[in-house]
């Protein structure tokens, strides 16, 4: 599948032995690999580098420096604080803004396609602005868009373009009611246990979830890591610092869980499992690649293919699953397993 859109692009796809082969040019992989995808716009290869034609880290990531953190914890409705979170927009660029963000999404990627199979319908629960909807419309299959951001609804339907499958619904993940049971054989659930902050509700959104899967089907969920956060907020503030406004508590350890909320590994493992899913696997999304931001947003094409097939060997070792800003889980309903 090639890129529909006239902007450059880089190409991606895997090899028999499941390593990852980057090129500018798709038709260059065709004797390498056996599906020929898009990495997101806004990146090109030039003489083995990457350039940037598109300004994307400042024109369309997420940018939280103008909003008023206080008030927003102070929002009672869920709803409210992730209207007024993502009301810019720019939801957009947070998996496609650099080769080091990248890494979540080809990796989320690379395990979704372990379970996809022709003819599926898959529910994508959190949807933002298409960062998965999108492509996987694109890869034909019909995609149902769940989304509760206005902002963010709004340019996920903008961005449908004729030929893709795709209804997009704005409105909360954890009440599911206008969608029948076993209706999906994929449910994505990646942005709703972010934002819930009330266990019960993020545990209703997941049982939702598990309802409309077809009892075969997978569900794929994500989290925040609570013990991982404190590195990578490192980069950006004095986060160790006695005092220091919106850190985490110096007794427990725990991260103010603003805008987000923000989990250990055992207690994403227990919510789930409380919530009726059998997990089948766990796997740092994004390893450490926002602590190495800048490194590996400097390799070159070639040396960043090879962190790549590094990151994909390791990421689901256990002694990396702590030390991941976002932790993906597949699994089913319990009684399937």
């Amino acid at each position: 599948m090639m890129q529909k859109s006239g902007r450059p692009a880089m190409y991606y796809g895997y090899d028999a032995g499941g390593k990852i082969h980057l090129s500018r040019c798709g038709e260059a992989l065709t004797d390498a690999v056996e599906e020929i995808l898009p990495i997101p716009p806004g990146y090109w290869e030039k003489n083995g580098e990457f350039v940037c034609y598109c300004d994307i880290a400042k024109d369309e990531a997420v940018c939280y420096d103008n909003l008023d953190f206080t008030a927003l914890q102070a929002m009672e409705r869920e709803e409210d604080r992730v209207n007024a979170l993502y009301a810019s927009g720019r939801e957009a660029g947070r998996l496609t803004w650099g080769p080091s963000a990248w890494v979540e999404y080809l990796t989320t990627m690379r395990v979704l396609g372990d379970y996809l199979r022709p003819g599926m319908k898959i529910l994508d629960l959190g949807a933002g602005t298409g960062a998965y909807t999108l492509p996987l419309a694109d890869m034909g299959f019909p995609v149902d868009a769940v989304e509760l951001a206005q902002r963010n609804a709004e340019l996920l339907r903008r961005a449908v373009h004729p030929g893709q499958q795709i209804q997009v619904f704005c409105q909360s993940a954890a009440d599911l009611s206008v969608f029948p049971d076993g209706a999906y054989d994929v449910v994505l659930l990646f942005g709703p246990l972010y934002h819930i902050a009330d266990p019960a509700e993020r545990r209703q959104c997941i049982r939702e979830a598990l309802r409309v899967c077809k009892p075969e089907g997978v569900l794929l969920a994500a989290y925040i890591s609570n013990d991982a956060v404190p590195l990578t907020e490192c980069l950006y503030r004095d986060f160790f610092r006695p005092g220091e406004p919106g850190s985490y508590d110096h007794s427990t350890f725990r991260v103010e869980p603003v805008p987000f909320q923000f989990l250990t590994l055992e207690e994403m493992r227990r919510e789930l499992r409380d919530s009726g899913v059998h997990i089948l696997r766990e796997v740092a999304s994004d390893g450490v690649s926002e602590l190495l931001e800048s490194t590996i947003n400097a390799m070159g094409v070639e040396s960043y293919q090879e962190y790549l097939n590094y990151h994909f060997y390791c990421c689901e070792k256990p002694e990396m699953l702590g030390r991941s800003n976002h932790l993906l889980f597949v699994g089913r309903a319990s009684e399937i397993g």
